[in-house]
């Protein structure tokens, strides 16, 4: 079983591979969010929010320039904002997932008008402490071992309990 560090590493990685980040500079301002913001990683996937005044036609461009880089398996595009799910915002989200480093990874990337507080509450999850951080990180292993996903128990609802 991997650390949270290696998933870390192959995560970086994996940017570097793929030069998703350097893509998604051509439609808007880039912030990666989530776990390997904060260095909280367990699980093989990365948040990505990309700030656009064309969210709908960024999250177009973005699947149609990824799909001719050839550099993931799968792509899958969501509409959030004709057909609003609870927990998710009213946008249009990216999904690429690619066999890395012997896991299955996803990155979700959500193409907005305006960033709500997941900056701030990065800045939060960097500042705690080591006890703190390594709680985190040991509820996502238990999440994991138990065959629960995170989205039976989100990181974002683990987060709360520290923030």
């Amino acid at each position: 079983m991997k650390t949270s560090q290696q998933v870390y590493e192959d995560a970086k990685s994996l940017f570097e591979n793929t030069e998703i980040i350097d893509l998604f500079k051509n439609l808007g301002t880039v912030h990666i969010v989530g776990s390997y913001a904060a260095n909280l990683m367990w699980d093989p996937d990365i948040d990505i929010v990309v700030i656009t005044d064309t969210p709908q036609e960024s999250a177009i461009k973005a699947i149609n320039d990824l799909a001719r880089k050839e550099k993931f398996q799968k792509l899958e595009f969501g509409d959030f904002k004709n057909h609003p799910k609870k927990n998710r915002p009213e946008s249009f989200i990216v999904n690429a997932r690619k066999e890395w480093k012997g896991e299955k990874w996803e990155i979700e990337t959500w193409f907005v008008t305006e960033l709500d507080d997941q900056l701030e509450i990065v800045e939060k999850l960097k500042n705690l402490n080591n006890k703190d951080r390594e709680a985190i990180i040991e509820k996502k292993k238990q999440r994991f071992l138990s065959g629960n996903s995170k989205h039976d128990l989100s990181s974002w609802e683990i987060y709360q309990d520290f923030i």
